[in-house]
């Protein structure tokens, strides 16, 4: 386990037992830095995240910020971003796509339309044409384009930096943005109406594999040649996403006709055991799942892999029972996903529980018995912090002959930070929706 000693003794305190073989691997999971900002949490407590302007903030799959007002509707903006910087050093084109694939999910299942994306990517300096930091920049270029233009989402804006120390590990940072009426924003939790009617948990998209098995973990891990995990990226297919997004659009409107409340979370770190534990826990909840009712695209796949693995194109609703059939016939009837990939659709893979804990059952045994908060609210661990001492130096004196301007800046403006970057964005479909 990548979990420190005293994460371990926490652990066995908190269930009194030892942990389960899938219990592991869920608190691996959920615990790591990735998933939990365990050590961060405090630093970023201490930003501003209330405002006149902020519709939602902290504790959503996306930011909602206030835009305009527009014949008599209230429009806002949700905002999501996140890095995926080792999977993108360790396979560029996957990792940068399904950084994209990761923010424009969580745009998605606020009830918003993905307008845009962002990027902003750093990257190494080669030594000689092709070295090994020219290679990743390429294929993150690839990645970012490969899922935009495909998924039908142009890339509006960004930034490329280069320096030496990026040369071991390079940062990629994605945003996207959508739109939404304010009256029409799906909240990333169960609704309180749970405590009154039975909520049913239903997983929908691509069929469950293994890839990303363990992702959030290594994300979270000292990138080193030990730390090579390939198995922890995942797979991307933004032509299955277009078609679910379609569907969700759907799903949204009815679910206003029907006049119900629904929850919604996108699956990324840490799959189905992240999306449905954090949908429970932000209101008070917890969750029973049948990790047997899940759609797989791999027959006995084991059920740490089935509960964690963090397979795209992948999203978890809570709807009321009355309404689970109507919700699964719109993926698996209307927009017939089972036809368009092996095993994907829609399924009830659990229901939720005025229980705080988080159980999964799998072949008629109970193998994930958590009280809910240790794997959301409760993970926290201190870190100590020392102060930098400043690096006080004279300002810096400088004699340049004419002569030498030219030479100056002829290095200056061929030097990869200062060079065109049309070679990045010629890439990008920025017309791809024609507005």
């Amino acid at each position: 386990m990548a979990l420190s000693e005293d994460e371990k003794k926490h652990i066995l305190q908190g269930l009194a037992r030892e942990p389960s073989v899938v219990e592991n691997m869920v608190f691996e999971t959920m615990c790591s830095e990735h998933c939990s900002y365990k050590s961060t949490k405090p630093v970023l407590k201490r930003f501003p995240t209330k405002g006149s302007e902020v519709i939602l903030g902290v504790g959503e799959d996306s930011g909602i910020i206030a835009f305009a007002e527009h014949e008599g509707e209230h429009y806002g903006i949700a905002v999501s971003h996140e890095s995926h910087n080792h999977p993108s050093q360790v396979l560029p084109v996957e990792g940068a796509a399904t950084g994209v694939g990761g923010v424009v999910r969580d745009v998605y299942c606020m009830g918003a339309d993905v307008f845009g994306v962002l990027d902003s990517l750093h990257f190494g300096i080669s030594e000689h044409k092709n070295d090994v930091p020219d290679v990743i920049a390429n294929r993150v270029v690839q990645g970012v384009s490969d899922y935009g233009n495909a998924l039908g989402v142009p890339v509006l804006g960004g930034e490329t930096l280069y320096h030496p120390s990026y040369n071991e590990n390079c940062l990629v940072n994605v945003a996207a943005l959508g739109l939404l009426k304010t009256s029409d924003i799906i909240r990333s939790s169960t609704p309180q109406a749970a405590k009154n009617e039975p909520y049913d948990v239903i997983l929908f998209g691509k069929s469950t594999d293994a890839t990303g098995f363990g992702g959030a973990a290594f994300s979270s891990e000292i990138l080193d040649d030990s730390s090579q995990n390939l198995g922890a990226v995942q797979v991307h297919d933004p032509f299955l996403k277009r078609v679910i997004v379609e569907a969700m659009n759907i799903l949204f409107k009815r679910v206003k006709d029907w006049g119900i409340e629904i929850g919604c979370k996108d699956l990324g770190a840490g799959g189905i055991s992240c999306a449905a534990s954090e949908l429970a826990s932000a209101s008070g909840f917890g969750v029973k799942l049948n990790l047997d009712d899940v759609n797989v695209a791999i027959q006995n796949l084991a059920a740490e892999v089935i509960a964690c693995s963090e397979t795209q194109e992948r999203f978890c609703v809570v709807v009321p029972r009355t309404h689970s059939q109507q919700v699964l016939d719109i993926f698996n009837v209307e927009f017939e996903l089972p036809k368009l990939y092996e095993a994907a659709g829609a399924s009830v893979i659990g229901e939720i529980m005025t229980n705080p804990h988080f159980e999964m059952h799998h072949k008629g045994a109970l193998v994930c018995d958590i009280p809910i908060g240790m794997i959301t609210t409760d993970v926290l661990v201190p870190r100590e912090a020392t102060a930098t001492a400043k690096n006080t130096q004279a300002d810096p004196s400088l004699s340049v002959k004419e002569s030498d301007l030219e030479a100056i800046m002829l290095a200056i403006s061929s030097h990869d930070m200062c060079c065109s970057k049309r070679y990045v964005y010629r890439f990008y479909d920025q017309a791809v929706r024609g507005d």
